[in-house]
């Protein structure tokens, strides 16, 4: 057993060797041998040597399978980040949806009441600065139901997007397959031979 890691040990160290040469163009291993050469130049080069063993094709394989396991992880995680990104836009349009049906509802309790105001101005019941105040909380409320409508439809697009299904939505075709598509359904005419 000792001699196993022994060997072991030996074979996981690295061989390291560094030749330096003097001389032009660093063509010379002795400086004496050197001296003659106009230039003197250092050239230092480090050789690293690693052996994985007798059989380092099992290294190689078990390298392969931990980067086959890091790929599948990292698609996994993926897959996750994905199922929660469409989770998460299902719901905001969902509130949004929801959201728009209240302000819907406001904007008609808004217009009823502004209704009422009206004819009790005609009464001479308030004044017209009270039937200002109310013309602006409709106008709030139709605003806020027209941003609501708007943040709605934003939502459906992201949610569309998230899923994929947003150029198909829209009818937008990638250019390739328009010239695909034209290419395909333009036939040669075949003549009739009497």
């Amino acid at each position: 057993l000792r001699a196993t890691v022994a060997k072991l040990r030996e074979l996981s160290r690295p061989d390291v060797s560094a030749q330096a040469r003097w001389g032009k163009q660093g063509r010379a291993f002795d400086i004496d041998s050197a001296d003659e050469m106009p230039d003197k130049n250092w050239d230092v080069s480090v050789s690293y040597n690693f052996s994985f063993g007798p059989e380092a094709e099992q290294l190689s394989l078990a390298s392969q399978r931990h980067k086959l396991k890091a790929f599948e992880e990292r698609l996994a995680q993926k897959r996750d980040d994905i199922k929660i990104a469409v989770t998460q836009s299902l719901e905001r349009f969902e509130f949004y949806r929801k959201n728009l049906a209240a302000l819907r509802e406001s904007q008609k309790l808004s217009a009823e009441v502004l209704d009422g105001q009206r004819l009790n101005f005609q009464l001479g019941k308030v004044t017209l600065l009270d039937l200002t105040r109310y013309q602006q909380d409709f106008d709030n409320a139709s605003l806020a139901v027209v941003q609501g409508e708007s943040r709605l439809i934003t939502e459906w697009c992201s949610l569309l997007y998230e899923t994929g299904l947003l150029a198909n939505y829209l009818g937008v075709v990638p250019t390739g397959e328009k010239s695909k598509r034209a290419s395909s359904s333009v036939q040669p005419e075949t003549e009739e031979k009497p």
